[in-house]
């Protein structure tokens, strides 16, 4: 063959490295499309004022902690700092406050990643809208109302609410009339994160007031609720596992304890409570515990462990510990220890389980710090940021 022949076959093979060179150049261009849309690294959302003082929705990437995103600019607006949660999708629910008369709050849901907000409901005045919760799907939140039918103090007509985000469906599922006098109970609303339920408390309907409710399931899906006859005594805080069968309930009514948490099966195997006040120190005695959150399974939950040891007689030691514990086998391993006074207030812990974001408190500076705590590495990272109910953004993904 002439090397003139040869030339003729070239354009064909010339236009083929055209098409593969041009393919490459697409891919990469949408490649970089999808980085430049994505999140650079795990993310965590967390609430904290801005120059003016006012509280403010922030995002902070943990590749690039030195530079918070701030996600909401309110003026006259207050964020209700322990409404904030998060969901899928990117998103979070949160409650705004406005001061004046009558006040007004109004819920919200943003999405992180497009910085797009939306309203969801306007609130009549501060007792509309209480304990508003977001189920994992970010589909469905539920929520307390509160109203005063008459003129009589401290009579109030209860509502829990379930209300869909995307399609505005409200459905009240439970409604009663309840006084709110000093024995008062902290009411409780949970979405069971497996069956994706909702369990509330439901009043007696005698003798209001008193601290024994009843546990009821309501299952959105089928618009049914289930009750269960047992009865509990609940207190300050009362939290479920994933799959419904166990809560726990942190209270501060024990004589001998600031603060002291008990364990509850669904249903009760023997009527029976657990408690972690009995732990075994070598010398030691407990102070105080809080919950943090569930860990890795349903009956293993997260708590800040504070005791004081008397090894050294004279010089007493008070130790605060981020420990797990098993509330069915009473076991107790503590992640980390600290003799400085540093209290850990909030924990939340990413989906894959590998990490905690544990927000600390020094009682003496009055300062907050966010550390992210890697279970596998048993290594601190501490943030450059400050704020408050610092939570994983689409569960840490």
């Amino acid at each position: 063959m002439t090397e003139k022949a040869k030339r003729k076959g070239n354009p064909r093979h010339r236009l083929l490295v055209r098409v593969l060179l041009l393919i490459t150049v697409i891919v990469a261009v949408i490649a970089t499309g999808i980085y430049l849309l994505q999140p650079e690294g795990d993310q965590i959302v967390f609430i904290a004022a801005d120059d003016a003082g006012i509280s403010q929705l922030w995002l902070v990437d943990l590749n690039h902690p030195e530079n918070p995103r701030q996600l909401t600019r309110y003026e006259d607006e207050y964020i209700i700092a322990d409404s904030m949660r998060t969901g899928a999708n990117q998103t979070i629910v949160y409650q705004i406050w406005r001061s004046g008369f009558p006040t007004t709050t109004s819920l919200w849901q943003l999405n992180t990643q497009s910085g797009e907000s939306r309203l969801l409901k306007e609130c009549v005045d501060d007792r509309a809208c209480k304990n508003v919760i977001i189920r994992s799907d970010a589909e469905w939140i539920a929520y307390e109302e509160y109203s005063r039918p008459g003129s009589i103090d401290g009579f109030y007509h209860l509502s829990i609410v379930v209300e869909n985000v995307t399609t505005g469906e409200r459905r009240i599922i439970y409604e009663a009339g309840i006084w709110r006098g000093d024995n008062f109970p902290r009411s409780v609303l949970a979405w069971i994160e497996e069956t994706g339920s909702l369990a509330y408390l439901a009043f007696p309907d005698s003798e209001a007031d008193n601290q024994e409710i009843q546990l009821r399931y309501y299952d959105v899906e089928e618009d049914s609720t289930v009750e269960q006859t047992d009865w509990y005594e609940i207190s300050t805080g009362t939290y479920f596992s994933p799959d419904g069968t166990r809560f726990v309930i942190e209270s501060n009514r024990m004589a001998h304890a600031a603060n002291v948490i008990f364990s509850y099966e669904i249903p009760p195997a023997d009527n029976s409570s657990r408690f972690p006040i009995g732990i075994a120190y070598e010398s030691g005695r407990p102070q105080a515990m809080y919950f943090l959150g569930w860990y890795q399974d349903n009956e293993t939950i997260l708590i800040d462990n504070r005791w004081t040891s008397y090894q050294d007689e004279e010089n007493p030691v008070m130790y605060n510990e981020l420990s797990i514990y098993n509330t069915a086998t009473g076991d107790m391993e503590a992640l980390r220890r600290n003799s400085e006074g540093l209290q850990y207030i909030e924990a939340d812990l990413n989906e894959d389980e590998t990490r905690i974001i544990v927000r600390k408190y020094n009682p003496d500076t009055h300062e907050y710090q966010m550390v992210v705590y890697d279970i596998e590495t048993d290594e601190e990272i501490i943030l450059s940021v400050y704020g408050l109910y610092p939570q994983w953004v689409n569960g840490g993904r």
